[in-house]
């Protein structure tokens, strides 16, 4: 229960702080080349539904672990873009690129494992036969 709270909390301040670097943005967007402004659009839409995916772990919604496992691998999707092909404006160093990308990848993966359903709540698939059948 802690590690979801503490997904909740990292869910919620990746949005915020993809809030803030888009609004820090938006005066440049005019100027920037149309491939540039559709990643930090896209950023913009996945961090929102980190946050919400994040404050839906935090408040216990039911819906809310699908929501945050969608945002985090299409964040780590979408990082490849922006950091690792350097798609998006950014001050990291050049060096560290990779290794942010593939640390990000690792966090991504491990909360989507741990906000997997466990095998008893998976519903099956529609029109497969259960086991009253």
């Amino acid at each position: 229960m802690l590690t979801i709270r503490v997904l909740a909390f990292l869910l919620i301040a990746e949005g915020v702080s993809t809030l803030f670097w888009i609004v820090m943005l938006v005066p440049s967007l005019g100027w920037r080349d149309r491939s540039s402004v559709a990643v930090i659009i896209a950023r913009g839409v996945i961090g929102a539904l980190q946050l919400v995916g994040g404050w839906g772990l935090a408040i216990r919604s039911a819906s809310a672990p699908v929501l945050a496992r969608w945002a985090l691998g299409l964040s780590a999707a979408l990082l490849v873009l922006e950091v690792g092909l350097r798609m998006s404006p950014s001050n990291l160093d050049p060096t560290f690129r990779w290794p942010l990308v593939s640390a990000y990848a690792v966090y991504a993966l491990a909360a989507i494992v741990i906000l997997r359903p466990a095998p008893d709540e998976a519903s099956p698939a529609p029109g497969l036969p259960t086991s009253d059948d």
